[in-house]
């Protein structure tokens, strides 16, 4: 035990002493931490990091590209039971009356992560008494978009279990 010190035999003021003297040796290494922590920030900051787009943002970019401009066609956000937004194009009745709407739905990332993806539905709604209820789904086109670049691709997908066009499948790595 020579090599260790012992504080039992130490008066209170010796304690105090070499509690301080260890204090400032924490405070001594405080700005090299400091310094590793701002290179750290700094190098971080050079990099740009690949900023997340959300669902709603994906939707937007999906009706710019393919549907902005379009007769008909509006921008309406509306929210399903979950609270997941959905955009709305277009609604209108079909010959028995009942409520179809035209909407892009937001679907998940792709299997390699590079692309965001949408789904175009055409809904059909049937009134219930005081509630509407979908009764007919139809996936008219998926689509993808491009997280790197915001480029948005068409699939030609109307299933799915379809494969999608060669673009579709070169950007989702599906």
């Amino acid at each position: 035990m020579k090599n260790k010190i012992s504080i039992r035999g130490l008066t209170a003021a010796a304690a105090v002493a070499a509690v301080l003297f260890l204090f400032a040796g924490c405070q001594a290494e405080a700005p090299a931490q400091q310094t590793e922590a701002t290179a750290e920030q700094q190098t971080e900051a050079a990099v740009p990091s690949a900023r997340r787009i959300t669902p709603g943002e994906v939707l937007s970019q999906i009706y710019h590209a393919e549907f902005e401009g379009q007769e008909g066609m509006s921008r309406d956000w509306i929210s399903d039971a979950k609270g997941n937004e959905h955009l709305l194009l277009r609604e209108s009745t079909d010959d028995e009356g009942r409520l179809v709407r035209l909407m892009l739905v937001y679907d998940r990332k792709s299997q390699n992560d590079a692309c965001d993806l949408a789904v175009l539905e055409q809904v059909t709604y049937e009134q219930r008494g005081e509630e509407c209820h979908a009764v007919d789904t139809s996936i008219l086109d998926m689509y993808a978009v491009v997280q790197d670049t915001g480029e948005v691709i068409a699939s030609g997908k109307t299933d799915w279990g379809d494969i999608g066009s060669k673009a579709y499948q070169a950007a989702t790595g599906e």
